[in-house]
């Protein structure tokens, strides 16, 4: 992507439909999977609809998920609403541990045998997020061939930090 967009005026619906739309042409889910949520300003929850094509999604198609709970839409919401609400703090569900998770600057939760949460503070830095884990997820199964996978330990991590991120 050669141009440089600024989202910040687009409503939630079109930024989640723009978003989908990317992810959904680089093969990065299916046409039931993958699915968006944004929360913004008043606190307000916009989230991918439920059973709707990933490819053929509208901004029309987007439900709103209100703070008192109500759910505004012609759609049902995501079946994962619920864990949306929870990863933007939402009181939802009583589980602290994502939304703690986040806040403390954990981008990306890879969840075991289902999913992985994606977090950023706009919806383009979190795409940018998503296509790395992408790529490094095939590049970790195209490298499997190879030889075992051998993890880093926690030095080497500390080791990164300090190189990369001056910690």
């Amino acid at each position: 992507m050669n141009e440089i967009l600024d989202t910040k005026l687009m409503h939630p619906r079109d930024q989640i439909t723009m978003i989908i739309t990317r992810i959904y042409k680089r093969g990065m889910t299916t046409t039931s999977g993958g699915n968006i949520s944004v929360i913004d300003g008043k606190g307000d929850i916009w989230v991918t609809p439920s059973a709707i094509d990933k490819g053929t999604l509208r901004p029309s198609d987007i439900i709103c998920i209100k703070q008192d709970g109500t759910i505004l839409g012609r759609h049902k919401p995501s079946s994962e609403y619920p864990f949306h609400m929870l990863a933007f703090g939402a009181h939802f569900m009583g589980r602290k541990e994502i939304p703690e998770l986040i806040s403390s600057g954990i981008p990306s939760i890879i969840i075991q045998n289902d999913s992985i949460l994606i977090t950023g503070d706009k919806l383009l830095q979190t795409f940018d997020r998503l296509e790395v884990a992408e790529f490094s997820a095939k590049s970790l199964v195209m490298a499997k061939p190879i030889g075992d996978l051998l993890p880093i330990n926690d030095k080497q991590i500390a080791e990164l930090k300090r190189v990369f991120l001056n910690k």
